[in-house]
């Protein structure tokens, strides 16, 4: 596919940078997907589903075809287990079990002991969802607990904690994570089916936010490599951010990383202990995603992928560019700070040589102007083996002609200049960046970015505030439970907007057909 070039970073044909190339006016290509300011499906302010009920979330999702397919084998084997080790049957099943610890999820409380109060209150959420759960009868049928003839305390019908702690110990830590992270795949894949999911995935972020916990990991001197706090370790498979990281991201724990198109849904996730290599991630993240979610996307499609500054890294251009993935990512932050500011306008002034184009040359950023100030313009093509080729051509009357065709140059010294590859060139040695013409000072760069930030913040912020995911310092004992909660939490972010779409679109067919 090839498409026509458009100025790019230009004013009328003119020179633009800084101040004045944030004000120029967006040039959108047909290749180029706008960012998008929908609400996000899963919120509790949007209207399709400001009235579903977490227990009927509860109910739904455990009716669900996933759900059936991956969870139900397994509890029913640990019920074939109890029947052979008790004398006489249960009084609840597995799968009611884990329907109180899913609704405990649903509801955002992060202890058995909130979800089970919760679910065993007089408010009419509570009595609704004890009916979607079959859990508004009493179960005790005349029988005993604990000391004989003492009366039940609890209201008789849901489970005690005791039971719910006692099923959570049955099913295992590390097989509860996987079957919850087999959940949510199977759950994203069916979401991605859907049109109107397809049609968000062309606009594409990765970020990470710091999972704290109030244990302690283990601590390594960074010029020995030796562990300093042997006798202190609670958290043998967690990780320690330091203070150099910041004030606010010390820590002990991992980091949430997640990709994710700008309406926050997650297509691939991961969970590495601190300090994390967020550029090491986010290229895992990429590949899972071409592994598992490009497939199912129309062949012609071509996204944008936005992150901060910290995922800069040839790796992570690479792997996007074969996902069909136009890679928005600078050599210098956005912030406010003194040091972004500096470093900004440092890579402005910087000059590279452009062998073989001695009227055309490349600042810091990778931006490409001649010397009459004329800006180069964009082309883009998705090649055979169906990854993303993009350059930037340029065409002036005093200086001539040029083509620069990203990750086919690579940077060299003495003086500072940009040289064609080699056939066998190392991915790491290649200048991605350099006919990327989405680079820092570009307008639709610029756009994407505050859609970015207004958006995908948003995900940490409904994962802190409404599924206390990212509660400060949570009590999580080890890395098995981590990934069980975020699995569980991005299964229920995926069900609740399927359910939204199902609903927007019956909503829409109902007025056509009115």
């Amino acid at each position: 596919m090839s498409v026509k070039p458009v100025a790019a970073g230009s004013i009328n044909g003119t020179a633009s940078s800084g101040k004045a190339a944030a004000k120029a006016r967006v040039r959108w290509v047909s290749w180029l997907p706008k960012p998008q300011m929908a609400l996000m499906p899963y919120s509790l302010s949007c209207p399709e589903v400001a009235d579903y009920a977490p227990g009927q979330v509860t109910r739904d999702l455990i009716d669900s075809d996933a759900w059936r397919e991956v969870m139900r084998p397994l509890f029913q084997e640990m019920d074939c287990q109890r029947l052979e080790r008790d004398r006489e049957a249960p009084l609840y099943s597995s799968e009611e079990l884990e329907s109180v610890l899913l609704y405990q999820r649903v509801c955002g409380k992060i202890t058995v002991k909130e979800g089970r109060g919760l679910l065993a209150g007089d408010e009419p959420q509570a009595l609704e969802a004890r009916r979607f759960l079959g859990l508004d009868q009493p179960r005790n049928n005349g029988r005993c607990r604990g000391i004989k003839g003492k009366p039940v305390e609890r209201r008789d019908g849901v489970p005690s904690e005791a039971s719910l702690c006692r099923h959570k110990e049955r099913f295992g830590e590390e097989p509860r994570a996987a079957a919850y992270e087999q959940l949510f795949a199977r759950l994203r894949d069916e979401h991605v089916k859907m049109p109107e999911f397809q049609a968000e995935i062309r606009e594409l972020a990765i970020d990470g936010s710091h999972l704290f916990v109030r244990r302690t990991a283990p601590i390594y001197d960074a010029k020995t490599g030796k562990l300093v706090n042997g006798d202190q370790v609670t958290l043998p498979d967690g990780g320690f951010a330091p203070k150099s990281m910041g004030e606010h991201k010390t820590g002990h724990g991992w980091n949430l990383v997640t990709l994710a198109p700008l309406s926050g849904v997650p297509l691939s996730y991961d969970l590495p202990k601190l300090p994390a290599d967020e550029k090491g991630t986010g290229t895992k993240l990429i590949e899972e995603f071409i592994a598992d979610v490009l497939p199912k996307l129309p062949a012609e499609q071509i996204g944008v992928l936005t992150c901060d500054s910290n995922f800069q890294s040839p790796h992570i251009r690479a792997a996007a560019r074969r996902a069909r993935l136009l890679e928005n990512i600078h050599f210098a932050s956005h912030g406010k700070s003194k040091e972004s500011i500096r470093n900004a306008k440092t890579r402005n002034k910087k000059i590279f040589q452009i062998e073989g184009y001695p009227n055309w040359t490349a600042n810091g950023h990778r931006e490409i102007k001649c010397r009459c100030g004329r800006w180069a313009s964009k082309r883009c093509k998705i090649l055979g083996n169906g990854s993303l080729s993009v350059r930037l051509e340029g065409q002036c009357p005093s200086c001539g002609s040029i083509t620069v065709t990203s990750g086919d140059w690579r940077n060299a010294q003495n003086p500072d200049r940009f040289v064609r590859c080699m056939p066998d060139e190392e991915v790491e040695d290649r200048e991605w960046a350099l006919g990327n013409p989405l680079t820092y000072n570009n307008p639709e760069a610029k756009a994407y970015g505050v859609a970015r930030f207004s958006r995908n913040e948003n995900l940490h912020s409904i994962l802190k505030t409404r599924f206390k995911v990212l509660e400060e310092r949570r009590w999580l004992r080890n890395h098995a439970q981590a990934r069980a909660d975020v699995a569980i939490v991005y299964s229920i972010i995926h069900w609740i907007s399927m359910e939204q779409r199902r609903r927007a679109r019956a909503t829409t067919t109902l007025r056509a057909a009115a």
